[in-house]
């Protein structure tokens, strides 16, 4: 009755007396499925069979093959070495027992047999066994979970030191728990030698700008439960003292249970990144004192930036009153279809287009410049903004326009010396000639004498005029 509902654990009974198996069997078969053998051999067969006994009665003298020989066959095979043996025999020695016991016997019984000792005995060692077999299989459960955690582990570990950044790992008591390589170069403080240690003895920053100690902000992180971003202006000092500029994140971990378990420290050292952007100011305060214009668009020509000497040129106060117009609202209406037409699908083709043309003011009035408009790429090499830069070349020109009237009245100049020239050769005849025949007119008065002295007179007047030129 009590193993209605249970499968039936089953007993091979090892006996080469038909008389000892039938007393077995008697005391057995109420209670279990039982299978019985007359000698050692035959036992390995029944025991390797897909019928495999639970446990095994095993008597000692038999022919062929002994109980010893059996038992320790049974327990040399993997499939067959947890069952538990029982030796059933008339021997009761110190010495039969240690040999039985040193071959893998669980247990003796001695003949003859006693029903309730059999049945506790073999109740006992099922229920070992049993537990035996559980405990086997937990072990191997939890072997193979510790077995896929470290396999976790492991690719967890391979990760952390793929990662580009450097990453610490953090406990709820803010010690160092894992680092990778780059956490270690940046820090100056190796894995081994940071386990354990509190983050501020490893992890050391201060404000970049006012040099003082910035607290750690992993309180507020568990606090509010949020993942923070990267923070810049800061200094990590390296445990050799080195300083370096870093950007920083911090990320809490949870339990399912959402109960706080430590966080994770992300940094990278952006001291080249910095570096360049201070570049990039530096670049941007010359632009913003030039005296030209320099200006930014897209590629359909509204403007997103314009530096002060552009404002100013433009006749604006302010950048908005430029900003979001378009570079063609300060194009003359003559120059405006080349602009749209020619001048930027030219730069937009070949990179670049240098000219002259008059910009037009806020106010109206136009002005001659230089101007250079050029495409700035994106990341595939597609145009993607416009740049412009434009002088005034007033000055230039007036200067030109002067040159040019100085350098026509220079031609004149020339050409009139060379008329004079010319006319004064003759006219030094003309007035030689009239002087030499007026002289041979002294002291007459006749009409033709005073011919003469009129064409004397106005040849000297020619030669004065032509001196002054």
């Amino acid at each position: 009755m009590a193993n209605r509902g249970k499968a039936l654990k089953t007993v091979l009974i090892v006996d080469d007396s038909p008389e000892n198996l039938d007393i077995m069997r008697g005391i057995l078969s109420p209670f279990y499925r039982v299978l019985v053998a007359t000698n050692g051999r035959k036992a390995l067969k029944v025991a390797m069979s897909p019928s495999r006994p639970d446990l095994i009665l095993m008597d000692i003298n038999m022919p062929e093959m002994d109980g010893y020989e059996a038992c320790r066959l049974l327990k040399l095979d993997s499939r067959t070495s947890n069952i538990p043996i029982l030796f059933v025999t008339a021997k009761s020695d110190m010495e039969d027992e240690s040999r039985g016991f040193a071959l893998g016997a669980s247990d003796y019984l001695v003949k003859p047999v006693n029903p309730p000792i059999v049945l506790a005995r073999v109740k006992t060692h099922l229920v070992i066994h049993d537990q035996v077999n559980l405990l086997a299989d937990q072990i191997e459960m939890r072997t193979k979970q510790l077995e896929l955690r470290n396999i976790e582990l492991s690719e967890m570990r391979s990760t952390l030191d793929s990662i580009a950044d450097a990453v610490i790992s953090l406990d709820i008591n803010n010690c160092v728990l894992l680092m990778n390589p780059v956490a270690e170069k940046l820090t100056g403080w190796s894995e081994s030698e940071a386990h354990g240690k509190l983050l501020e003895e490893v992890f050391c920053i201060i404000n970049d700008e006012t040099r003082s100690k910035i607290d750690n902000p992993r309180g507020w992180v568990l606090n509010e439960g949020d993942i923070k971003g990267m923070t810049t202006h800061a200094l990590l000092i390296a445990r050799d003292g080195i300083e370096r500029s870093i950007g920083y994140s911090h990320s809490p971990i949870f339990d399912q249970d959402n109960n706080p378990l430590g966080d994770v420290l992300i940094f990278r050292d952006v001291t080249k990144e910095m570096e360049a952007e201070q570049a990039v100011l530096n670049q941007l305060a010359i632009i913003e004192t030039y005296g030209g214009l320099v200006a930014l668009a897209n590629m359909d020509g509204k403007l997103i930036y314009v530096n002060a000497g552009g404002i100013k040129m433009l006749g604006a106060t302010q950048p908005d009153d430029i900003l979001d117009k378009n570079i063609t609202d300060f194009i003359e209406q003559t120059n405006l279809k080349r602009e749209t037409d020619e001048l930027i699908p030219a730069a937009a083709m070949d990179g670049a287009w240098n000219g002259e043309y008059r910009l037009k003011r806020i106010d109206g009035t136009s002005i001659p410049v230089s101007k250079t408009l050029f495409t700035i790429p994106d990341a595939e090499g597609n145009p993607k903004h416009m740049g412009i830069i434009i002088m005034d070349i007033s000055l230039q020109k007036e200067s030109q326009e002067k040159l040019l009237v100085s350098e026509k009245l220079a031609v004149m100049g020339r050409i009139l010396a060379d008329v004079s020239h010319e006319i004064n050769n003759p006219l030094a005849i003309v007035i030689g000639r009239t002087e030499l025949m007026l002289s041979h007119l002294d002291g007459q008065s006749t009409p033709f004498k005073a011919t003469l002295e009129i064409v004397l007179q106005s040849a000297r007047r020619c030669k004065n005029f032509l001196g002054y030129v």
